[in-house]
């Protein structure tokens, strides 16, 4: 792996993107309802997508996640990227699914 300053722009960290969001929650600075709606119906709502809700015939785009469990940066990593300034921190929350369309895309 080289040195994080010698990179590429961009790190490996989609897959970090609801454990670091947790850490708000952890940290008291959002509430939970409030994280979610911000990284689903948020990001919709501004490109104005119909998307980031559940609703009647509309996709079932669902991540379902443990905010019980944790996830070690970098353990499991599916990216193909390797530089990422959070590899081996401890993080709150765990993804176990992720359904596109009502199917399982992703499984833990």
């Amino acid at each position: 792996m080289a040195p994080f300053g010698a990179t590429e722009p961009g790190i490996s960290s989609v897959e970090l993107l609801l454990p670091l969001a947790m850490t708000l929650v952890e940290d008291g600075l959002l509430d939970l309802p409030t994280l979610l709606a911000r990284l689903s119906s948020g990001p919709a709502d501004a490109l104005r997508l119909p998307a980031g809700k559940l609703s009647a015939g509309s996709p079932a785009d669902i991540v379902l996640f443990d905010p019980a469990a944790s996830t070690l940066a970098g353990e499991t990593w599916l990216s193909k990227g390797e530089n990422c300034p959070f590899i081996g921190h401890c993080l709150p929350g765990s993804v176990r699914y992720t359904l596109v369309d009502g199917r399982i895309s992703y499984s833990r």
